[in-house]
């Protein structure tokens, strides 16, 4: 045994023979020692220290010959780190091989199989089958790599086709669901363009409006080429527009008439004298003087309900006028034939021609009551779509009297006027009638007036309906002439 002591902090240690010479650190102050071939203490001192045993020396001192300063600790559990964390990938890469090849061995045939049922099913005429087939290949095949030759061909094969048909199918039911959605736009823009037009008709353009913009909305952020669906588009646009003017002026007829009637407030207290004459001129080019005429000075402005009242007694009369000329026209009809029988019995020349001439007389008959139940038709349909508006508005609201006048004159000719002459007698401010040279004078507020008057003779029925506004106190001077008359009926045309 060799017994030595550090030469730093004199620690004191003994050694077997065999480490003479060798490198060792000391355990308490951790510097390299040199073993000593002979001991350096005595035994004595050795025997007095209780931590100097080979056993100690041997577990704790580090033999560096071959590596000067010895090798750390961190360092040697780096690479003990590094050498498992390599064995571990390794490990893991066997694993992966071995479990891929595994699974194609076990699955091949079953993809073999598969690909040889798609394969023809995609040749078909109907090749969705095949392509169902081949998604439950891939979903089969998932991410795992084909390495075998045959199984990886007969994959390819069917990829070659089925890939190409596949996305084909695709758009042809993109286009599909894409076309199908333009017929339902289509409908819903149909739907909306329905609703707008009844507002747009009913006067409501407020509603109609945003009925429009709704349906352009509907397509605001479509991108097609579907003509019909553009034509839509356009359609609507333009129309949008249309009721956005007929807005615009609706409002402006409406500010216009209430500034009137707020003008009509302030020029009551004036007073102007309307004075003129009423004269027709013939065609032969001389000059009628109307003595008697009746003139009705009315305001202006009327009310709703009087539209819808006129509307309601024009509707009634021209729906049983409508039904006498019907009446006419059967009657006639069975005349003719009647006449069309004895025609055909009678041998007699005189006779037949006298059936003639009736059968003539019938004709012309039948072809004026046609023109005039013709004539009322399209006067009850005007008047019905005039009344389902006006039924929509207010009755307080106001309505230039001249509208409810162009219902009257429509149907002045057909006789029953106690209506429009209700009206008159409540919008009445002043009335009088042209002496024996034709001249009249009526003194009336300021305000906005009417003068109505009509003359109805054998020849001919002349109405005039003629605006005056009254600003200030002077004398306005009004002829009632041709050229100023709102509707000339002749009654025989040769005058």
């Amino acid at each position: 045994m060799i017994k030595f002591q550090c030469q730093y902090c004199g620690s004191k240690y003994q050694i077997s023979d065999s480490y003479a010479g060798k490198k060792v650190k000391c355990q308490k102050c951790s510097k390299v020692l040199v073993i000593p071939a002979e001991p350096i203490v005595s035994k004595d001192t050795c025997n007095a220290s209780g931590n100097t045993t080979t056993e100690n020396l041997k577990a704790q001192a580090i033999t560096i010959d071959d590596e000067p300063l010895g090798m750390s600790t961190v360092a040697k559990v780096g690479i003990g780190v590094i050498i498992t964390v390599l064995i571990l990938f390794i490990g893991f890469v066997i694993w992966f091989i071995s479990n891929r090849d595994t699974w194609e061995s076990k699955h091949g045939y079953e993809i073999i199989h598969l690909c040889e049922e798609i394969y023809p099913l995609l040749q078909s005429k109907d090749p969705n089958a095949g392509i169902q087939k081949y998604n439950d290949l891939l979903l089969l095949i998932g991410n795992h790599k084909l390495i075998y030759n045959d199984t990886n061909k007969a994959v390819s094969d069917v990829r070659e086709i089925a890939d190409p048909l596949k996305r084909k199918m695709l758009e042809e039911q993109r286009l599909k669901e894409k076309k199908q959605k333009e017929v339902e736009i289509l409908s819903q823009l149909t739907a909306l363009e329905s609703q707008a037009k009844s507002f747009v008709d009913s006067e409501d353009f407020e509603r109609g409006i945003e009925k429009y913009q709704e349906a352009l909305n509907l397509v605001k952020d479509i991108q097609t080429d579907n003509a019909d669906v553009i034509s839509f588009i356009g359609r609507i646009s333009q129309a949008k527009t249309l009721a956005r003017e007929k807005l615009s002026y609706k409002m402006q007829a409406e500010e216009a008439i209430h500034k009137r009637i707020e003008e009509d407030k302030k020029l009551a207290r004036i007073k102007a004298n309307i004075k003129g004459g009423a004269w027709l001129t013939k065609k032969a080019g001389n000059s009628e003087t109307i003595r008697g005429l009746k003139i009705f000075a009315v305001k202006s402005i009327a009310k709703n309900e009087q539209l819808i009242a006129m509307l309601h007694a024009t509707w009634k009369g021209d729906r049983e006028r409508i039904e006498q000329a019907r009446d006419e026209m059967a009657k006639l009809q069975q005349l003719e034939e009647d006449l069309k029988k004895k025609m055909d019995a009678a041998k007699d020349p005189e006779v037949l021609e006298k059936g003639i001439n009736l059968f003539i007389k019938i004709i012309a008959e039948k072809n004026k009551v046609q023109k005039r139940r013709d004539a009322l038709e399209l006067i009850f349909k005007n008047t019905q779509e005039l009344l389902e508006k006006a039924d929509k508005v207010n009755s307080s609201d106001p309505v230039d009297l001249k509208t409810i006048f162009s219902v009257v004159s429509e149907n002045a000719l057909a006789g029953e006027n106690a209506t429009w002459d209700s009206i008159c007698s409540q919008l009445l401010v002043g009335q009088t009638h042209t002496d024996i040279d034709g001249k009249y004078s009526i003194e009336l507020p300021g305000g906005g007036y009417y003068l109505y008057a009509t003359f109805d003779s054998a020849y001919s029925r002349v109405d005039w309906f003629v605006p005056i506004r009254i600003g200030e106190a002077k004398d306005i001077s009004v002829d009632l002439l041709n050229e100023n008359a709102f509707r000339i009926t002749n009654k025989n045309k040769d005058e």
